[in-house]
């Protein structure tokens, strides 16, 4: 492979790395979009969610799974097509 293309995608990625962020995949959407919440943040069968209806359901959804027993550091296995709930259960769980 040549050596122009081996990073090519690189460049539709922020420059900072996303390590240097405090915090988990939460609090990284949430300091990335903080001042973006009327924007979409989803598309689903012609719904759109703004930042603010996908960060409020990740909240909902991290107080379900909480209630239900889940603490910080335990495994969770999701299984389901790619909705607008599993992708926020992930960010939930990672909220935790």
């Amino acid at each position: 492979m040549r050596k122009n293309k081996e990073k090519a995608w690189k460049k539709y990625y922020p420059t900072e790395r996303v390590s240097d962020v405090k915090g988990g995949l939460y609090d990284y959407l949430c300091a990335r979009n903080s001042n973006n919440m009327e924007l979409m943040a989803l598309k689903y069968f012609g719904r759109e969610f703004s930042y603010e209806d996908f960060i409020k359901r990740i909240d909902e959804l991290a107080l379900f799974y909480s209630s239900k027993g889940i603490k910080p550091k335990d495994n969770v296995v999701i299984l389901g097509l790619c909705t607008p709930d599993i992708i926020a259960s992930v960010y939930a769980l990672n909220k935790i």
